[in-house]
């Protein structure tokens, strides 16, 4: 649920302030995951719902693949899971100001990474 609100967020749907209601969540899912195992799968499945909803047009043309194909590319949003989880699991001034700095460049490298005409979509 909380990746679809990030997909609504988009520029095509002019809704950037839906973005508090998706990455919010995810963040505090993560966060509160007991192990980084269980915090990568959060992430990859809140990465299932914002690449389900965001790639809605080309899923009817993928056939019965279509889940695994949502379920591959979101692979790439469990490194911010683990850095969200790694920074956000213990609360306290410093790490939070690190998260603040640190976590939007992961976010970048990662959509970069994820842009790259190689591996992205």
């Amino acid at each position: 649920m909380t990746g679809a609100c990030l997909a609504v967020s988009f520029p095509a749907v002019t809704a950037w302030w839906w973005a508090w209601f998706g990455l919010v969540p995810v963040l505090l899912l993560v966060a509160r995951a007991g192990t980084f195992r269980e915090a990568g799968w959060r992430s990859w499945w809140a990465s299932a719902g914002f690449f389900g909803t965001l790639h809605h047009w080309v899923l009817p043309s993928l056939g019965v693949f279509w889940p695994l194909a949502v379920l591959v590319i979101g692979l790439v949003w469990v490194p911010f899971g683990l850095v969200a989880y790694g920074l956000l699991r213990r609360v306290s001034p410093t790490r939070t100001g690190v998260a603040l700095l640190v976590l939007p460049s992961v976010w970048v490298a990662v959509e970069t990474l994820r842009s790259w005409q190689h591996l992205g979509d």
